[in-house]
């Protein structure tokens, strides 16, 4: 998980016998995980069970990354990623309340979904939080969203989940979920 609000990044790992809602594991040798060459060992908790978690600077961590788990059979099974950050872009500061608002982002592909939401200042008015597909690395926010909201600064919170299969899973299978969760943007908005 990145959170642009923190200087490390959280990989947390988790094996399971019986499917993804199954009992989680603690690897016995030989089995055992490594990420980029280090040897993680179990941590658990009553809610989450056992899992294998790892925290690093987020400053170095940009590009390839390698997880490398040895089976109860002794065989490898490694899995690579690159990491790139989200970021978004030379945000407005200030738009019109009859306009549609645009956001940029860096480290996001065409047709990625972003989950955001839209807070004022004003204890009436409600928040929103819709999920959007960026086009071009671009999230268009009609001018529709904002009709209920009250003029004034406006807080944005964008966050970016992504699932994507393992390219070499054991029988069981796998998956990798990224999570990117953004700094709050300020925006005002003013009436037309």
């Amino acid at each position: 998980m990145y959170n642009e609000n923190l200087d490390s990044i959280n990989c947390f790992l988790q094996y399971r016998f019986g499917g993804k809602s199954g009992t989680t594991l603690v690897l016995t040798p030989p089995s055992h995980v490594n990420f980029n060459g280090e040897n993680i060992i179990v941590d658990s908790s009553p809610l989450l069970g056992a899992f294998y978690r790892k925290r690093f600077l987020r400053i170095g961590f940009e590009g390839r990354n390698t997880i490398q788990f040895t089976d109860s059979k002794n065989e490898l099974h490694e899995e690579t990623f690159d990491f790139e950050p989200l970021v978004c872009i030379n945000p407005p500061a200030v738009f019109n309340q009859s306009d549609s608002l645009v956001f940029t982002f860096e480290g996001a592909k065409n047709q990625d979904t972003i989950l955001f939401e839209i807070s004022d200042t004003s204890s009436v008015s409600p928040n929103m939080d819709t999920i959007m597909v960026l086009q071009n690395n671009k999230l268009i926010i009609p001018a529709s969203a904002f009709i209920k909201l009250s003029p004034g600064i406006l807080d944005f919170k964008f966050q970016k989940k992504q699932q994507r299969p393992l390219k070499n899973p054991m029988a069981e299978g796998g998956e990798f979920t990224f999570q990117y969760i953004l700094k709050p943007i300020h925006v005002e908005m003013k009436l037309p």
